[in-house]
């Protein structure tokens, strides 16, 4: 194993007209193949290999070099598309980083080309506590009041059992139907669109529940329209928390095997 490695940030078709950009361990450098542009730099082979467990329970390191990371594709992507790689993407060197761009450049070429001028953005929607009301306000929850006063203790027992199970499909029905219209609303704006897992509230920490997380790869110069609905949604219902950010690096519309060492 050499002492060094070569670190992999991101691919891009244009070298950004700053070519200082700081990076892990130093400031990265263009590895070049057939117009292709891999922006990497040389890192510690140890850091990454040998004390690599060690180092990623070192929360100070591992953000340091995480932020680092993140910075140097954001700042790529300031002049160019990018196809970003995931933290730790490393080559012995870099004639196998060429060799890997040489045996790829056709996938790698079309991937910026169908990125070219279009951000990421990510929508995720939260949702608290339903509006005071509104399920008991369901014709379905209207007809069980009405029977309850009418039957047996034993049979209004059950009821209000019903009931309960009623108002949590309805609002089941609710949610769903909320994360479609905004799911439906914005696709419209966007070339692409992803639909992600939601994230429980122990990992985003907040109270309410995630009830879509999606992005959407939208051309620059749509991007004022897909912002001006996000705010109509945010308007015409208020209960929900829509959280849009971005741009990002497209790591959802990257669906590629992202080959190391």
């Amino acid at each position: 194993m050499p002492s060094k490695l070569i670190y992999l940030y991101c691919l891009t078709g244009k070298i950004p007209g700053d070519r200082v950009i700081a990076g892990i361990d130093g400031n990265v450098r263009f590895v070049s193949n057939k117009g292709l542009h891999a922006v990497a730099s040389r890192v510690k082979a140890d850091a990454f290999t040998k004390d690599l467990k060690e180092n990623l329970a070192d929360m100070r390191w591992v953000e340091s070099n995480v932020l680092a990371h993140a910075q140097v594709v954001a700042k790529t992507m300031e002049h160019a598309a990018v196809i970003p790689f995931k933290f730790a993407t490393l080559f012995r060197t870099e004639k196998s980083l060429k060799a890997m761009l040489d045996a790829r450049l056709d996938e790698f070429k079309g991937l910026l080309a169908r990125l070219e001028g279009k951000e990421e953005w990510s929508l995720k929607v939260y949702f608290g506590v339903e509006r005071p009301g509104t399920a008991c306000r369901d014709k379905r929850i209207l007809k069980i009041d009405r029977e309850i006063g009418s039957v047996s203790a034993g049979k209004a027992y059950l009821l209000r059992k019903k009931r309960q199970q009623l108002i949590e499909d309805i609002a089941t029905e609710k949610i769903s139907g909320w994360a479609g219209e905004c799911l439906e609303t914005l696709s419209r704006w966007s070339a692409e669109t992803c639909i992600n897992g939601l994230i429980p509230k122990e990992m985003t920490g907040r109270k309410e529940d995630m009830i879509l997380n999606s992005a959407f790869l939208i051309d620059k110069g749509r991007l004022r329209g897909f912002m001006d609905d996000v705010d109509l949604l945010e308007e015409k219902l208020p209960w929900l928390d829509l959280n849009c950010t971005g741009p990002w690096p497209p790591y959802n519309f990257c669906s590629i095997k992202q080959e190391a060492l």
